[in-house]
């Protein structure tokens, strides 16, 4: 089938009307193929569907990963010339808030990764240091890496919680 399509002429057409029957049409899959400008049309039903769900949900983890393999053959190292700015600042004033707070998140208290004897919390900047170049302890909040990636982007709600933080340490 293949080289068929591969020995097409340029000029033709490469349109194609898909006629599905009519059993058919509850779910339909597009895949690419290495050559281009070529799919392969796969039509799944709904007992298909139900039965890779049933073999998929017996599967131990390492069977399910290797399941459907996939190969990326554009890996590799890309070497790029640019001008990059960096930030210029103390890490040594992030690292001391995190021994200050004994390496525990001040939303939850949480010290994440002790069981793995890996004390894993990051210094956030209350107001974006690319905005306000502080990084003052004032502007500093140690975080776990999760309530980290969700406070990114919500300095209000982020202060807010420093100042409730304060308070609740103050007052206890």
């Amino acid at each position: 089938m293949w080289k068929s399509i591969k020995n097409l002429p340029e000029n033709i057409n490469r349109k194609f009307t898909i006629r599905i029957p009519e059993e058919h049409q509850e779910f339909l899959a597009l895949s690419t193929t290495d050559l281009p400008n070529v799919f392969v049309a796969d039509c799944i039903t709904t007992a298909v569907k139900a039965e890779v769900k049933t073999e998929v949900s017996t599967m131990s983890e390492l069977d399910f990963e290797t399941f459907e393999p996939r190969e990326d053959k554009s890996a590799g190292i890309k070497q790029v010339t640019r001008l990059q700015k960096v930030r210029q600042l103390d890490r040594s004033i992030g690292d001391s808030l995190k021994q200050l707070y004994d390496y525990r998140c001040q939303m939850t208290g949480e010290k994440v990764g002790e069981e793995y004897n890996a004390l894993v919390v990051e210094a956030h900047h209350i107001i974006p240091f690319t905005e306000s170049m502080n990084n003052d302890t004032s502007n500093i909040i140690i975080l776990s890496p999760s309530y980290h990636r969700i406070m990114q982007g919500n300095t209000k709600y982020c202060i807010n919680i420093k100042l409730v933080n304060l308070f609740l340490n103050m007052n206890a």
